[in-house]
């Protein structure tokens, strides 16, 4: 498996315990969901999936008070571990793609993608 959510996890713990963290704590998630929804609009992407990792991802700390309030109490993102899961869930299906098998990394899938159809480009 990755570290993707790993070292995200690793990169909230580190954030200074000051007035900003819940500022930066958000612009993590929000870079995050970015990436995620690219990789989820794939037609390869499990339409159940989707829709499980579309309703998490309403879970922000910018867009919910309760994540919100969850984040500053535990110093976590309750967002990041429910798209962790998810992700696992993705890689245990084991499911191939034109471009590669579909990763527990939403970074890593993209740059899969990217790069199958950097090698289409050069044919």
């Amino acid at each position: 498996m990755t570290a993707y959510f790993d070292d995200l996890n690793r990169e909230i713990r580190e954030l200074p315990s000051d007035d900003l963290w819940i500022a930066k704590l958000s612009l993590i998630e929000n870079k995050v969901v970015q990436e995620i929804k690219l990789v989820i609009d794939y037609q390869e992407f499990p339409v159940d999936l989707r829709e499980k990792i579309f309703s998490v991802m309403e879970n922000t700390v910018y867009l919910s008070s309760e994540a919100r309030e969850d984040a500053l109490a535990s110093r976590h993102s309750d967002l990041i571990e429910s798209l962790h899961s998810s992700f696992h869930e993705l890689a245990r299906r084991r499911i191939k793609t034109r471009f590669g098998l579909m990763l527990d990394s939403p970074r890593g899938i993209l740059i899969l993608k990217e790069e199958f159809e950097k090698e289409i480009k050069e044919c």
